[in-house]
């Protein structure tokens, strides 16, 4: 027989009239909130969020060859990862969510500024960027390098982290369709 820690659809918690949000920079006022402290989703499992970065195009020196050396290519960054969002669910504190701005601009600055001769190389350093906060569990990062190949709309390489080095390999959860084999 299972036992379940609270109710499974627990009452709204009424927010009174002094205690809404208002006037905030995203303007919003809130009557009801609901009172995630005890639902027994969040005391049985933590909720895992996934954040998606797609088709974060930059420019950046890539490759070996004489003109690749000397003229900046495309590449096109999709970051996926998945961290427990237990607190920042729980009591809606911005501090408690991870910073997706930073991550990306991060990735950003670092790609802008490197000179890189492998995809390998600057797909593993933004997996690395990706994956650098402690909360993240699983990271995937794929980068497109279009043009590289004549009939070939683009050239790209995945990699994947996991936390848990027991866990399977991060990536299978996060393929966009078009990744699908």
């Amino acid at each position: 027989m299972q036992t379940l820690l609270a109710d499974p659809c627990p009452a709204e918690k009424v927010v009174s009239r002094s205690d809404r949000i208002e006037g905030g920079k995203d303007g919003l006022s809130r009557q009801t909130a609901p009172d995630h402290s005890s639902h027994w989703l969040w005391s049985s499992s933590a909720p895992v969020a996934q954040v998606c970065v797609e088709n974060l195009r930059l420019r950046t020196y890539i490759g070996f060859n004489p003109e690749e050396r000397e003229k900046q290519q495309d590449v096109v960054i999709n970051a996926h990862l998945s961290y427990v969002a237990d607190q920042g669910i729980a009591d809606d504190r911005v501090s408690a969510a991870l910073d997706y701005k930073q991550i990306t601009k991060a990735i950003i600055t670092y790609v802008e500024g490197g000179r890189f001769l492998l995809l390998e190389r600057l797909v593993a350093d933004v997996l690395a960027i990706v994956a650098r906060d402690p909360r993240v569990q699983r990271a995937h990062v794929r980068i497109d390098k279009p043009h590289a190949l004549r009939f070939a709309d683009s050239v790209s390489l995945a990699m994947s982290y996991t936390s848990d080095p027991g866990a399977p390999p991060a990536g299978n959860e996060f393929q966009s369709p078009e990744m699908s084999v």
